[in-house]
């Protein structure tokens, strides 16, 4: 009956994004902000869409603006996806930054923790990334394949064969499809080549 419903529009935009219509979901996705610019869920979502086709800069635009609203009850959300879209736009102080008001917010938010992890280890700074990854061990019981891999490169940091080879099995056993477990054999063979 109204056209220009805010929550009706984006209902549509999900929906056309669900069916790879993504020309259709971005216009609706538009249309939702542009009728309730302060509706941080719409917003929040137009920017997951947009981290999805690798429009990064965009999609920290949206979230830097979601982020701000300090009622929006998803913010943690927003600072971790923020944070991963500066990663993207190697921005890595910024992210740090993001990720530490993230874990100021929620000290026991599996994907905070080890989003810290991952950027300290980034930075060259190993016994903060492996504080973090020890956290986020402690509040995860089933790791991600991101969480292996990162365990795989810490464990080989610090010189931690069992531990190498632990992480290395399970990832494995339970992501052997996965992006990062063909990170780890590139690795593994250009290791070997490095060690010929």
């Amino acid at each position: 009956m109204n056209k220009n419903n805010p929550e009706t529009l984006e209902t549509l935009a999900v929906v056309f994004q669900n069916t790879g219509e993504l020309e259709t979901a971005e216009e609706y996705y538009k249309r939702s902000i542009q009728a309730a610019p302060n509706v941080m869920r719409t917003r929040n979502n137009y920017a997951v869409f947009l981290y999805d086709l690798g429009r990064y800069e965009e999609a920290a635009a949206q979230l830097e603006i979601v982020a701000q609203d300090l009622l929006y009850e998803r913010r943690v959300e927003a600072f971790l996806n923020l944070g991963r879209c500066y990663v993207k736009l190697d921005k890595y102080a910024e992210a740090e930054a993001t990720f530490r008001r993230a874990f100021l917010m929620d000290r026991t938010n599996p994907g905070v923790v080890l989003a810290l992890a991952n950027i300290y280890f980034q930075l060259d700074e190993f016994a903060e990334s492996q504080r973090y990854f020890q956290a986020y061990e402690s509040i995860e019981t089933k790791p991600s394949a991101s969480a292996l891999w990162l365990g795989i490169r810490l464990a080989d940091t610090f010189d931690d064969k069992n531990a190498r080879a632990s992480y290395a099995l399970a990832l494995k056993n339970l992501f052997p499809k996965s992006e990062e477990y063909l990170l780890y054999k590139a690795y593994i063979e250009q290791d070997s080549g490095n060690s010929r």
